[in-house]
């Protein structure tokens, strides 16, 4: 976690470096010139006319000139430097964040929910069904969930077999009434919770209200 803030610090005052040299003329003249090649160089590769082509050729070799000068000049070669430099941090932000979340996995006491196909902890969000997907369609919390499913013998097995969304709610709530207990005390307040929820019936009216009590939708019957 440290790493990772100290990362996070050290960009943002690279970045507040850039965010002021984005203002100095020098540099915007130059952004300017680079945006006009670029403009120049999509209409070059979209005419026809020969008498045109050249014009446009005269024209990027201009700019192009104006460029190389430009890029003689300390100010921009500080702007690349910072850009350089931001972009290589965020790299060692992003292998710093993955060794942290790794090492949470690690440290977590797994209170894990499932429907005996997939599971799902209540505490740090271990999820089972990421290996399910094509890795390409993950996002980067899921890709690091996935590859730390495939590098870790993560035991499934005491889950407690439950609705999802409702052995979230129940965790949430003792979660907020009990903010001191110890995991392994929230997990039998939990079990303890469910049990008395699957046993004693109740009519439509009293589930309503306990959808409600419990943020579920009003529509919510998988109480068992």
């Amino acid at each position: 976690m440290e790493d990772y803030k100290k990362l996070i610090t050290k960009r943002n005052e690279v970045l507040k470096k850039v965010e002021k040299l984005e203002k100095n003329k020098i540099l915007r003249d130059y952004l300017k010139l680079c945006a006009k090649l670029e403009r120049l160089n999509y209409r070059i590769s979209k005419v026809k006319e020969v008498e045109e082509l050249k014009s446009l050729e005269k024209q990027k070799e201009e700019v192009f000139g104006k460029i190389k000068l430009f890029k003689r000049n300390n100010v921009v070669k500080d702007y690349f430097k910072s850009k350089a430099k931001t972009e290589k941090i965020n790299i060692e932000i992003i292998d710093a964040y993955k060794k942290m979340k790794k090492q949470n996995y690690d440290k977590c006491n797994h209170i894990f929910i499932g429907d005996n196909e997939n599971s799902y902890c209540l505490n740090c969000g271990l999820d089972t069904r990421v290996l399910d997907i094509d890795e390409k369609y993950l996002d980067a919390e899921s890709r690091i969930m996935n590859e730390y499913f495939w590098e870790t013998d993560v035991d499934t097995s005491d889950e407690i077999i439950c609705d999802l969304e409702l052995a979230k709610a129940v965790y949430k709530k003792i979660k907020e009434k009990h903010p001191e207990v110890d995991d392994i005390l929230v997990r039998k307040y939990l079990e303890n919770a469910l049990r008395d929820i699957k046993n004693i019936e109740v009519n439509k009216e009293r589930q309503k209200n306990r959808a409600k009590r419990l943020y579920l939708i009003p529509s919510f019957n998988n109480w068992k």
